[in-house]
């Protein structure tokens, strides 16, 4: 064999694990996930009930985020379904639509749980592109959508009694509540922080490498040998050789790392206080 085929030979191999590398520690992230799925399989009927919230929202601006993504800022005017968000949001879409700021637009959306970023990120289902002034010309990947469709999610806003903005409601991940965030990790472990594996440059969290001491919630069947995990905790929320009771969830079936649920669900073994309390919410929902 060459020396040149063997070179070749070499590189090929180096870039298939430095792929490999960037799936494990850069999963996909959900949403564009998500949008993959929905691209496949659902028409705009079934992305319109897959919606946490369809709104009518004026557009204000456009600015590249923290990850380098390109977001929008809305200020909803009224929520025709799903409970209201927030008045004022960033939304994400990967299609090529311009926004003209001052102009209304309906938005159908799902929003995402956002720990270690600023504030709540919302999708664009189905990549819609819905003006309100002018609905003849509204889009959904890139292709048109039936007129009818829209002038009936439109005739909410005339025919139900809109709903109201409640913007000091919360999500589980700023809950202050065990039993919420008891209920909606899906871990719950004692664990050991041995190292940091990532420092976090574009959010508030750093993925470490534990040690796994035992689990009190979910069947954990991922775990690297020697009861080692990777979890994205945020920042100051943990040391290096500490053990802690975590609340955490898989970031998606596929990934091997996992993250902090909430902003209280870090405990230190040393606050016994709060141990006791947490195990003892654990062992009262499973009588």
């Amino acid at each position: 064999m060459s020396k040149k085929i063997i070179i070749a030979s070499i590189c090929a191999l180096l870039l298939s694990l430095i792929v490999v590398a960037a799936l494990v520690f850069f999963p996909v992230p959900q949403e564009r996930a998500l949008e993959g799925s929905l691209r496949d399989k659902y028409s705009f009927d079934e992305i319109v009930e897959r919606s946490d919230y369809i709104v009518i929202a004026e557009y204000l601006s456009s600015k590249i985020d923290m990850h380098g993504e390109l977001s929008f800022e809305f200020t909803i005017k009224d929520v025709l379904q799903g409970d209201a968000p927030e008045k004022a949001i960033h939304v994400y879409s990967s299609s090529n639509v311009l926004f003209q700021p001052g102009d209304d637009y309906l938005l159908v959306l799902v929003k995402y749980d956002t720990l270690f970023d600023v504030y709540p990120k919302f999708v664009l289902l189905g990549d819609t592109y819905i003006p309100v002034a002018e609905i003849s010309v509204s889009t959904m990947y890139d292709e048109p959508i039936p007129v009818e469709k829209i002038e009936s999610l439109l005739q909410k806003r005339n025919s139900v009694q809109l709903q109201s903005f409640d913007e000091e409601e919360k999500s589980y991940t700023d809950a202050t509540d065990f039993p919420s965030i008891i209920q909606e990790s899906d871990f719950i472990m004692e664990i050991k922080v041995l190292n940091m594996e990532v420092e976090g440059v574009y959010h508030n969290g750093n993925t470490y490498n534990c040690e796994v001491l035992n689990v009190q919630k979910g069947n954990l069947i991922d775990a690297y040998p020697n009861n080692g995990i990777m979890i994205t905790l945020m920042k100051g929320s943990v040391t290096e050789g500490g053990t802690y009771i975590v609340m955490i969830n898989q970031v998606d079936e596929h990934s091997l790392i996992y993250s902090q649920s909430s902003m209280k669900s870090v405990i230190p073994l040393s606050d016994t206080k709060t141990i006791n309390e947490v195990k003892n919410i654990i062992a009262a929902a499973t009588q």
